[in-house]
């Protein structure tokens, strides 16, 4: 009787080791295990999405966005040569004084959710503009961006719109 008893406990515990683990490693697998109250303040009911379930599928398209998020962050060109990439579009240096003589940009992906032809994909950035003297020119850290996204009649995902806290 004894031996079932310690075979019941063994198995308990490891349920709750993994239930733990999960909790904490994989389930808010974009790198958040908690979102700051600011955010959640700001964002509201929707910082749930960052908690839920993502495909393989899903993220695949979630890094797309996020490598054209990336393009856009560390580009230097002209305006007129700019790609277009719609709700995306603000993150080109243009709206500055200044144009920037390099700019170091990091996007991190946190959660994609598809829902037909709509979507959500979460982000994390860091773009820092400088001029050619060293100087920044700007700079924004660790920023959660929450994009709406739409697959168009080409089938390409494309940013229709994006949030993100002030």
């Amino acid at each position: 009787m004894k031996r079932k008893h310690k075979i019941l406990i063994s198995i308990i515990t490891l349920m709750v080791i993994s239930v733990v683990f999960c909790t904490v490693f994989i389930f808010p697998h974009g790198g958040l295990l908690a979102v700051p109250k600011y955010l959640s303040d700001y964002f509201g009911d929707k910082t749930w999405e960052l908690y839920s379930f993502e495909t393989l599928s899903e993220k695949q398209i979630g890094e797309e966005i996020a490598s054209r998020a990336l393009m856009c962050m560390q580009y230097t060109g002209d305006e007129e040569l700019a790609p277009d990439v719609g709700g995306l579009s603000h993150y080109y240096w243009f709206h500055y004084r200044e144009r920037p003589d390099h700019i170091e940009a990091y996007v991190t992906l946190n959660k994609t959710i598809i829902n037909g032809d709509n979507g959500i994909v979460w982000f994390t950035y860091t773009q820092v503009l400088y001029n050619a003297d060293n100087g920044k020119i700007s700079g924004s850290w660790h920023i959660l961006t929450r994009c709406r996204i739409a697959r168009d009649d080409s089938g390409e995902w494309i940013v229709i719109g994006t949030s993100e806290h002030p």
